[in-house]
């Protein structure tokens, strides 16, 4: 700075000696002395002090990003459709690929811990294989389902329920193939349903048919027997005419049953029946008496015990016990002394209907039938009655009375003992009305599934739909 200084003096002492030069001078004035001012030295100015720049603070680190969720959906489709093969009838029809498939399933999840994209190929190959296992199912659902129905349709016609009952055969024709078709549109939860009702039909069809015919065949032996039985006491020297017309009657009886007429068959039956045991029962009526008298007090001891029991009823309510005494029947109605005479007495029909919709849907034969399920007291009803048909000297209708009140009191003492299945969910073959019949220890025939529902209605409003924890009434079998 002071070098600079010193060399700004020389440069304005040179700029005035050149500017003198090539001028005339002026008159030259007497210099005054100027004060000289002598200019300190001047200090240079502190450079200012350069500040350290403060040292920045490091950064923090930024924290590291958290991974992306794994996306396991994959595991919860797999499980659905191993589920739905399942549910398709997988593991009875198909039980070794199943197994394979549901141990599959568990690699598959142990694998997604460590793997997913791993677990992820190997479950898009699993789906395939169990969507596979289900359209192998189904098709083997339809073909053991079509076998059934041969089996049952062979059973039919060789009962020729064809032509004993044509209306509800045919009803069966129509609901197989209505099932069948279901089965073809791939409408396959309809048609496992509609195939269920279908086997029902056919099955009640059957046991009606089976029934009728042993009924009438029944009518026939019974009257063959009282004929014999009229022979052996020469009833023709005393009875010819009756004989003649009971045997009449028999005959015409066989030839409509043969031409299947079982109304017309059962009819002729019954008179022929009635007219050759009042020729039979003439010379042994006493022993008949004391053979009902002694029916009579073994149903009424029996209903009495029965009268003390504490039982569950056909909708499930307990009933208490509510002790009945014959005796005091017995003593505001006495028991006649009867005498050895024979008055003829035609039985009452016993087919059963066949039950056909009128609007041509589909039903279970007897499902809108009223039942009562007092069971008990419909037996001391018919036992009444029965004393009453006694006292009236007809000994063949109080048989049938106290017949049926046992029959009536042995139902009402099974209820007693009836058991009780709690209903179980599971992810394979969960429990369903339908397979809780089939069990070993209940039934072991899955048609019979309609009893559970009938008992249980109270808590089972749609038989397809039960829940796991329901405490099922067994009724008896």
């Amino acid at each position: 700075m002071k070098n600079i200084f010193y060399a700004f003096l020389i440069l304005t002492a040179s700029l005035f000696f050149f500017a003198g030069c090539g001028s005339e001078p002026e008159p030259v004035q007497e210099p005054q002395e100027e004060a000289v001012v002598v200019t300190p030295e001047e200090t240079p100015a502190p450079e200012p002090a350069v500040e350290e720049p403060a040292p920045e603070p490091e950064p923090e680190p930024e924290p590291e990003p958290e991974p992306a969720p794994v996306d396991l959906s994959f595991l919860n489709d797999a499980e659905a459709a191993l589920l739905r093969a399942g549910e398709a009838g997988a593991a009875e029809f198909h039980p070794d690929r199943f197994n394979d498939l549901a141990l599959e399933l568990e690699d598959i999840k142990t694998l997604a811990e460590t793997d997913p994209e791993a677990a992820k190929t190997r479950s898009d190959a699993f789906i395939a294989a169990a969507d596979a296992l289900f359209n192998d199912s189904l098709a083997s659902v339809r073909d053991y389902y079509l076998a059934q129905m041969d089996k049952m349709d062979k059973a039919l016609l060789a009962l020729e329920a064809d032509k004993f009952a044509p209306k509800s055969y045919a009803l069966t024709v129509i609901m197989r193939e209505d099932t069948e078709k279901k089965f073809l549109d791939g409408q396959y939860s309809d048609a496992q349903y509609a195939y269920r009702e279908t086997m029902t039909a056919k099955q009640s069809l059957k046991e009606g048919v089976e029934n009728n015919i042993a009924w009438l065949k029944i009518l026939m032996r019974d009257t063959e027997m009282y004929l014999s039985d009229a022979e052996d006491l020469e009833a023709y020297l005393w009875a010819e005419d009756e004989l003649d017309e009971a045997d009449r009657l028999l005959e015409e009886g066989r030839v409509l049953f043969a031409d299947y007429d079982m109304k017309g068959s059962e009819a002729s039956l019954l008179k022929a029946k009635s007219i050759a045991r009042q020729i039979a029962q003439g010379g042994t009526r006493m022993q008949e008496i004391n053979k009902t008298d002694s029916l009579l007090k073994d149903v009424m001891k029996s209903i009495e015990q029965a009268s003390t029991m504490t039982v569950v009823d056909e909708e499930g309510n307990i009933i208490d016990p509510d002790p009945w005494s014959g005796e005091d029947y017995l003593n505001s109605n006495p028991l006649n002394k009867l005498e050895n005479n024979v008055e003829a007495q035609e039985d009452g029909s016993n087919l059963q209907d066949y039950y056909v919709p009128a609007d041509g849907s589909t039903g279970v034969m007897g499902d809108d039938q009223a039942v009562d399920t007092s069971y008990l007291k419909t037996a001391q009803k018919l036992w009444e009655k029965g004393v009453e048909a006694r006292n009236a000297e007809n000994l063949e209708l109080a048989n049938e009375y106290f017949h049926q009140a046992k029959i009536f009191v042995e139902a009402y003492q099974s209820n007693a003992v009836s058991d009780f299945y709690t209903v179980v969910g599971r992810k394979v073959d969960t429990d369903c009305l339908w397979r809780i019949a089939e069990y070993d220890f209940i039934y072991e025939n899955p048609f019979l599934w309609p009893k559970i529902w009938r008992r249980n209605k109270k808590i089972i409003q749609n038989p397809d739909l039960i829940f796991p924890g329901q405490v099922l009434i067994i009724p008896p079998k």
